[in-house]
């Protein structure tokens, strides 16, 4: 079944004029609830982060009396030849904070990994018209192991893919030091690093986008793990281009964010610096730190402006955008909407599917 890009764009919006509840109030529960759990589990990890920290004893000595010639390597963390400064953490501490990350990251992959696929059933209802409620982004919650099993495989098989693309790259990277070397003419090094980058990151997104549709699968066929990953990549055979071109038309949605957060991202990180710089040398002026604050203050209020225009145009959007993705699903699934025949579900083991 061939896929119709603008008419699914053209469909996709018929359809959310007309559900009920709006896809923007759902959208804004799903983008708020997600964001909260997430801060709250990155709250909970960077305290008892600090409360590891705290349980260093060498460590804090070193930072309060600015003394680390106690400490392997000497001199300061901040600046000179520190060495490895955490080696005078003790190994518990260390050993701490590394379960803490471990797990916070677990518990967020879990988390949003749930959410993802509970917005994709949202979505494939939606656009079959079922006029779906937010009930339906809790619906996969009881399966939050197998979809964290099946976003490691995810990962697992991307890591693989991209090793011989990374080979590639050392090779031509090498080559292109090679010939650095020896005098040859700059602009061959160039293509040569050029050439490596853009078969890298060809590689990336070619190993990725061919697990694109298991949110979709998942949802839609109950499938978690290897059967999961097979059904996607059949969905996505020959249909790469296709779903990259589908995200494109989506970019114009988000340049006011892209802009505002590079705006707040370089002036927050230049003042930072700035700041550390001073500290470290011993020389920072409170009096400094307010008129560079001051003359900001605009900039980022206009950074801060272009955050919240695109989080409103999120709740739009992002409906907006997944339901075209869900259409592109039941498209490639050969089943354009809820009059389609819906082909046999690829079986827990297996068979009658690719190969992952």
């Amino acid at each position: 079944m061939t896929f119709h890009l603008m008419q699914a764009k053209r469909e996709v919006r018929k359809i959310m004029s007309a559900a009920r509840p709006r896809p923007v109030w759902i959208t804004l529960f799903y983008l708020v609830h997600v964001a909260l759990v997430t801060y709250l589990i990155m709250s909970v990890v960077t305290v008892l982060s600090a409360v590891g920290v705290l349980t260093s004893k060498e460590l804090l000595v070193a930072l309060f009396t600015k003394d680390y010639s106690g400490l392997i390597g000497g001199g300061s963390p901040l600046v000179g030849n520190t060495g490895p400064v955490l080696s005078a953490v003790p190994v518990g501490t260390v050993v701490f904070l590394a379960a803490v990350v471990l797990v916070g990251n677990l518990l967020l992959t879990l988390w949003t990994g749930a959410m993802r696929v509970g917005y994709a059933d949202y979505t494939i209802s939606m656009v079959n018209g079922e006029n779906p409620g937010v009930d339906k982004l809790f619906v996969m919650f009881h399966r939050l192991w197998s979809i964290l099993g099946t976003q490691l495989l995810v990962m697992l098989f991307v890591v693989l893919w991209v090793i011989p693309f990374t080979v590639v790259f050392v090779i031509l990277v090498g080559a292109a030091a090679a010939l650095t070397l020896s005098g040859m003419p700059a602009i061959l090094s160039t293509l040569l690093n050029a050439a490596g980058t853009v078969i890298l990151t060809l590689g990336v997104i070619w190993a990725t986008l061919r697990y694109a549709m298991i949110p979709y699968v998942i949802a839609d066929k109950g499938v978690t793990g290897l059967p999961a990953l097979r059904e996607s990549k059949r969905l996505m055979k020959g249909n790469l281009i296709k779903y990259v071109i589908l995200h494109l038309t989506f970019l114009l949605w988000y340049i006011p964010g892209m802009i505002g957060s590079y705006m707040l991202t370089y002036y927050m990180s230049t003042l930072a610096g700035q700041v550390g710089a001073d500290l470290v040398a011993g020389v920072f002026d409170a009096s400094y730190l307010q008129d560079a604050v001051k003359g900001l203050v605009g900039l980022i209020l206009i950074a801060l402006a272009l955050v919240l225009i695109q989080f409103i145009l999120q709740l739009y959007v992002t409906p907006y955008r997944f339901g075209t993705e869900a259409k592109f699903y039941l498209c490639a699934a050969g089943r354009d909407g809820p009059a389609g025949q819906e082909p046999a579900a690829p079986t827990e083991d297996g068979r009658d599917t690719p190969q992952a």
